[in-house]
């Protein structure tokens, strides 16, 4: 797992979290930190950071799973819905009908939304 200025491969997302912390995470090709193709799926047990003469290290303790399709689907809904948002918001700011920054303003809690749902399914596992 190695990225170079945001192009490689990491695991990304966090759903089906268990009380012992652990919870799966897909494997992605990413170009930008941008999710390009999962190749499988792992729970997440534990993940270390050590320092190294460069900066430091992430190590990641995990059990190989086939990829979670659930988790899959709501990477790229979302990434769709970004799209999707920017688009509308240009359109909105080229046509001038209206002031751009309150589409901004509305769009804002739509793209915290993998945080906030991170928040509650955190809460229900009894992490927090």
């Amino acid at each position: 797992m190695s990225t170079f200025n945001g192009i490689g491969t990491q695991f990304v997302g966090e759903c089906c979290q268990e009380e012992d912390g652990s919870y799966i995470a897909t494997y992605w090709f990413t170009i930008l930190h941008i999710p390009i193709i999962p190749f499988y799926s792992a729970r997440i047990h534990g993940q270390y950071s050590e320092e190294v003469a460069m900066g430091h290290s992430t190590l990641t303790e995990y059990e190989e799973l086939p990829l979670y399709f659930p988790q899959v689907i709501r990477t790229y809904a979302y990434l769709a819905m970004i799209v999707g948002l920017y688009h509308f918001i240009q359109t909105k700011f080229k046509a001038g009908d209206s002031n751009p920054l309150i589409w901004i303003g509305l769009a804002l809690p739509l793209l915290a939304l993998p945080w906030i749902m991170r928040y509650f399914a955190r809460k229900k596992a009894g992490w927090r």
